[in-house]
């Protein structure tokens, strides 16, 4: 065995062993080739991120243009209100370079009087975390003053060098001074426009009052002269004809001739009737209920008359409450009913009609005239020559709108006709309150013209005339001492003139109305009345109504 192992000298190779270096030379290929492989993949990898870092940087100057070239004012802002950037335009709003305006407050520009509303801001969007809106207004470096819209948003904090967390702020600025200037603008002139409308509603309305005035003297002269011709048939005509018939009969007595008689007993009874006429035109132009007790029971005197001469039966149901104050509207409303009532006499086809007058409002009275008969098409009312030309409707329509009223019409064919009048009344007349009476004070310095007036404020029963006056003296006393409801002055009187009787009763006497009364119908002698403090002037030349309404304050 020793012997075998001896031959050669060397140790027998073991199964399965193989040569280190070998090895090596064998790996050493392969590993380079991987690290090529990893280079190449790497070098790749570098490539893009350096087109990232480059696409990135593209960005960056894309967004550092339009940053600095956006027409808003962009700020960024630390916690404690710090400009930490600005673009271009926010800098050119302020007027100042934007290294003027990095790292310091932008509270230096912000005016006194805004400086906590902008703290707030801060604190709202700064410590609070939350979006802020205010309007201040800005000093810029030149001195000029601009309104501006600050819109603040919270961004994500950023560490310092100290790695301490910064809240930061970014806030656009709208200079909103031009359209405050144009919002102003706006507004004067809508204040402009306001007045304008104003003054000229105030024109119109003045108009319309004229136009009432009118309207009101209009009916109120109307009412003056039916009431003169009512005076001529009974004072003249009337009295004419019955000495001709009281004539005649004892004529009569006196002759034989029996023809003669005959004839003369003939012009006796034509005179009867003319005397009867005479009286039932009177009543018809100027009833005697219609100023004595009024509206309402006028319309039931039309009624009867209604029924005695036409064969209408007019039911009337009409509220005392609801009569005018003045006599010149009771009288236009009389005839517009009447003249309604006729209508349905000679276009209905009916024998009955109604009439209600109620109050509707506190100035305000309708008066409602309806019947069942054949109607008609109120299209076609404009154009019909018999409800135009016959009825007088358009009058009735033209007088109450210039009242400030209005006629209202509906009907139908077969199914009857409604005309509702609605005129305003002033105040509702009511049954005399003697305890009520309107106490008067009269002064005038003409014992004639003052007798005439006496004579006429007697007639109405609800003044009382508790005094007269025959200078201007005499009547502040009078009116010191008895504390009248109306004072009526004469503007020319001796001592003190109706103008200082007017300031010194309207100052010691603020209740008491004063009505001016002069010769001359002057519209600067009205206005000097006026300004001394009456609340009515009226000409002596005027119709006797318009001086009772003064008085009762219509």
């Amino acid at each position: 065995m020793s012997s075998e192992h001896g031959r050669g000298g060397e140790e027998p190779p073991v199964q399965g062993s193989a040569d280190p270096l070998e090895n090596s030379h064998e790996q050493i290929p392969r590993m380079v080739r991987e690290w090529e492989i990893q280079r190449s993949r790497l070098e790749a990898e570098n490539e893009k991120l350096r087109e990232t870092q480059r696409q990135l940087e593209q960005y960056r100057d894309r967004y550092i243009d339009l940053y600095d070239s956006a027409p808003l004012g962009y700020f960024t802002l630390d916690e404690d209100g710090y400009v930490q950037e600005v673009n271009l335009a926010g800098a050119k709003l302020i007027g100042a370079d934007r290294n003027d305006l990095i790292g310091y407050p932008f509270l230096d520009y912000v005016v006194e009087a805004d400086r906590l509303s902008f703290g707030e801001h801060v604190l709202r969007c700064g410590h609070s975390r939350e979006e802020a809106k205010s309007e201040v207004t800005l000093q810029t470096k030149d001195g000029r003053q601009i309104v501006v819209l600050l819109h603040s948003i919270p961004l994500e904090k950023e560490k310092e060098d100290d790695d301490q967390d910064v809240a930061l702020c970014k806030m656009a600025v709208t200079d909103m001074t031009e359209r405050k200037q144009i919002e102003e603008q706006l507004r004067d002139l809508n204040r402009t426009l306001e007045q304008r409308v104003a003054r000229r509603t105030a024109d119109v309305e003045e108009q319309v009052r004229r136009l009432q005035h009118v309207a009101s003297q209009w009916s109120q002269s109307e009412h003056h002269e039916r009431h003169r011709l009512v005076q001529v048939l009974e004072n003249r005509l009337q009295q004419f004809l019955i000495t001709a018939r009281d004539g005649l009969s004892g004529l009569e007595q006196r002759l034989d001739d029996v023809s003669l008689k005959r004839a003369l007993a003939e012009i006796e009874t034509l005179l009867e009737r003319s005397v009867a006429e005479s009286c039932s035109l009177a009543a018809e132009l100027s009833p005697p209920l219609l100023h004595d007790s009024g509206l309402a029971a006028a319309l039931h005197w039309l009624a009867e008359k209604m029924r005695e001469i036409h064969g209408l039966t007019v039911d009337v149901d009409a509220d005392p409450q609801a009569d005018p104050a003045d006599e010149g509207v009771r009288v236009f409303l009389f005839e517009a009913v009447r003249e309604l009532l006729l209508n349905v006499v000679n276009h209905a086809g009916t024998d009955r009609a109604e009439v209600v007058m109620r109050r509707t409002g506190e100035f305000q009275a309708r008066i409602e005239v309806q019947d069942a008969g054949k109607g008609f098409d109120p299209a076609k009312l404009d154009s019909s020559r018999t409800m135009t030309e016959g009825s007088g409707l358009p009058t009735i329509r033209h007088r109450l709108d210039l009242l400030g009223g209005r006629l209202e019409m509906t009907s139908s064919p077969d199914h009857g006709t409604r005309a509702a009048l609605v005129a305003p009344i002033g105040k509702a007349r009511s049954p005399v309150d003697h305890a009520a009476k309107i106490r008067v004070l009269l002064a005038d310095d003409h014992p004639i013209v003052r007798k005439g007036l006496v004579e006429l404020l007697r007639e109405h029963t609800e003044i009382e005339l508790v005094a007269e006056a025959g200078d201007g003296q005499e009547a502040v006393e009078r009116a010191r001492e008895l504390r009248p409801d109306v004072v009526i002055l004469d503007v020319s009187m001796p001592k003190l003139s109706g103008t200082e009787a007017a300031q010194r009763i309207r100052a010691e006497l603020p209740q008491t109305r004063i009505v001016g009364l002069s010769m001359h119908e002057s519209a600067g002698m009205a206005e000097t009345m006026i300004a001394a403090g009456a609340h009515a002037y009226v000409s002596k030349d005027a119709p006797s109504e318009e001086l009772i309404a003064a008085v009762l304050g219509g």
